[in-house]
Order: structure tokens, then C-alpha cells, then sequence
């Protein structure tokens, strides 16, 4: 019977122990202008190359990316703001672009401009 106890408590105590987490290092993101500006630069420079190596699926891409773009608004974005936002019309002109004609001249002008800005945010 004694043992039987023993198991209970041990068994009673491993959810206890199992919810610990580490903490998680550094700043998250949608905390801090400077690594939301890391993060959007990454994505927005990875997205230029993937439509440059895949322009039919740069118009899906570039709507995946929109959506980051747009909630610029509600994340701390420092100084960054114009930029923010002109990546954000940048990337719906090439929504529409990228549909109408993949791999165009036009779309190659707007992933050149986003590639641009994307290099003013910090690195």
C-alpha cells in the first residue's frame, strides 16, 4: 500500500513539473520596432527572391506577405513608418501585377523598389 502512495504522489506531480517552460531569449517581435523590422525585412527580401525564381506564384506570395505588411499599424514600428507603408502599397501593386502578368517588366520594377525599402529596415 505504501508504494501504491508513493506512485500517486509521484504521478500527481509530473503535470506540475511538465508545464514549466523556458523563457523564450530576446525580444518577440510585435514588442520591439527593431526586431518586427528584422523579421518584415527578411520576409520581404525573401519573398523578392522567390517571385524572381517563381514568378507564377509571386502573385500568392505577395498576398501572403500583404497580410504582414498591413497590420504595421497595430506593431511598434520606430521611425520605419513611411517605409512600412510604402512597402505595403509596393506589395499590393504587385498582387495585381503578378496576376495580370507574371515575370513582366512591371513586376520586376516593383520587386526592385521592395527590395529597396526592405533594405532600410534594420538588419
Amino acid at each position: 500500500m505504501l508504494r501504491f502512495t508513493w506512485l500517486l504522489m509521484f504521478l500527481a506531480l509530473i503535470p506540475l513539473g511538465s508545464g514549466c517552460k523556458p523563457k523564450p531569449q530576446g525580444t518577440p517581435e510585435n514588442a520591439d520596432a527593431t526586431e518586427f523590422g528584422r523579421a518584415t525585412r527578411q520576409q520581404v527580401l525573401g519573398f523578392v527572391k522567390f517571385a524572381r525564381e517563381s514568378p507564377k506564384g509571386a502573385a500568392a506570395q505577395a498576398q501572403a506577405l500583404l497580410e504582414r505588411l498591413e497590420v504595421h499599424g497595430s506593431r511598434p514600428v520606430g521611425d520605419n513608418k513611411p517605409v512600412y507603408e510604402e512597402l505595403t502599397q509596393k506589395c499590393k501593386s504587385v498582387v495585381e501585377a503578378a496576376k495580370a502578368s507574371p515575370g513582366s517588366a512591371e513586376v520586376n520594377k516593383l520587386l526592385n523598389e521592395m527590395e529597396a525599402l526592405a533594405k532600410k529596415l534594420p538588419e
